[in-house]
């Protein structure tokens, strides 16, 4: 049976057996939504998933895991490592703590970075939580501890993102080797256009890239400043403030009367969004000299200038989508000058009430003690 929720997007919950299976169908059209639903429907049915109980091989579960998955999970290569490692013949309920403690030793004593191995260990900690959802035996494990890198955050500064935004900018003519071919320059302008006005987007949303090439127009509320985001990763929705900027531009995108009516940034086709290859972004970087800057730095652009500007970390988290506090504290290094300015707010408070004052002296050699 398919439901719909506040926000227009359909979900596909089914009971059998006594056991309620739910999918989230990621559209708002209704359509593919039932296409979806029976698909999910006939999973359920003819018996794709495991029996319960049943004794299950690693290398069957990681297999059927990524079957299931629409996002790339590991590489291939870091799969087949971690089949050969734990055993061919290992059942899921055969690996315990000591054997996952192993693997991050191995994993240590071949100098990988502390992203890497976190990438691999949660991969091994998606296997478990598949198991338990479709009731395969296992044992109780635990995992290592691991401390995220620590490094800073490379994000853009102001003086970069106007010389990236300048090489994009779709108000420049271009090579005059089609002789003024209208065509030509309608399609070299639109497509500068568009890369252009999304990577405004990104840097005004803090949205991931995949989420910026779904949204479709009636997710935006130009009235209202807001735009509504279904996020991939977290599997929540969101509901996100426009910056004036962004209001503008996305204005002027409406108002086109050759715009694609249901993508606000459609692909090539103007049947399927945006595509996700960053090619054309990346060059630009390249072409600005800026260095150590992906699409993702516009998300950590977008958090650090709120952090800065003394956005509390609580709300930074709700604007990034983040599902707890730990991913949003690597933000919090930046802060520091908002939690001085704020004591200096609290000093001219004293300051004006005289607090304190009347019990504190100054001696000869610059020290302040207490009157007796």
């Amino acid at each position: 049976m398919l439901f719909k929720s506040k926000r227009g997007w359909y979900y596909a919950r089914f009971m059998r057996q006594g056991k309620r299976y739910e999918k989230a169908c990621r559209t708002q059209n209704k359509i593919i939504a039932k296409s979806i639903e029976a698909k999910f429907l006939r999973e359920i049915e003819d018996d794709l998933y495991f029996p319960k109980g049943e004794k299950v091989l690693f290398s069957v579960v990681m297999g059927k895991m990524i079957e299931d998955s629409e996002r790339k999970t590991c590489p291939k290569a870091a799969i087949q490592e971690m089949i050969h490692f734990f055993g061919k013949g290992k059942t899921m309920d055969e690996i315990s703590t000591r054997d996952i403690q192993d693997y991050y030793n191995f994993l240590k004593e071949r100098d990988l970075s502390s992203g890497t191995i976190i990438g691999y260990l949660t991969f091994i900690k998606k296997c478990f939580k598949y198991c338990k959802k479709y009731q395969i035996r296992i044992q109780e494990v635990m995992y290592p501890e691991i401390e995220p890198p620590k490094h800073r955050l490379r994000y853009l500064s102001f003086e970069e993102e106007q010389r990236l935004l300048d090489e994009l900018t779709p108000d420049i003519s271009p090579p005059n080797i089609f002789n003024g071919d209208k065509q030509f320059l309608d399609i070299v302008y639109q497509s500068r256009k568009d890369n252009f006005d999304f990577v405004v987007l990104l840097l005004d949303t803090g949205l991931r890239y995949s989420e910026g090439t779904n949204i479709e127009w009636k997710h935006i509320d130009l009235k209202n400043r807001s735009i509504s985001v279904f996020r991939t990763k977290t599997k929540t929705e969101s509901l996100i403030p426009m910056t004036k900027r962004l209001q503008a531009l996305l204005t002027n995108r409406h108002a086109n009367p050759n715009r694609n009516h249901k993508w606000v940034f459609p692909g090539a086709d103007g049947i399927h969004p945006r595509s996700k290859n960053a090619t054309v972004i990346t060059n630009a970087l390249k072409r600005a000299g800026i260095k150590g800057i992906s699409c993702h730095s516009f998300r950590h652009t977008y958090a650090s200038r709120l952090v800065q500007s003394g956005v509390s970390l609580f709300e930074v988290s709700k604007l990034l989508g983040h599902k707890t506090m730990k991913m949003t504290e690597r933000y919090s290094h930046l802060s520091q000058d908002s939690l001085i300015r704020s004591v200096n707010v609290l000093d001219k408070v004293m300051e004006q009430n005289q607090l304190g004052t009347s019990s504190l002296k100054r001696t000869g050699t610059g020290k302040v003690v207490p009157i007796r």
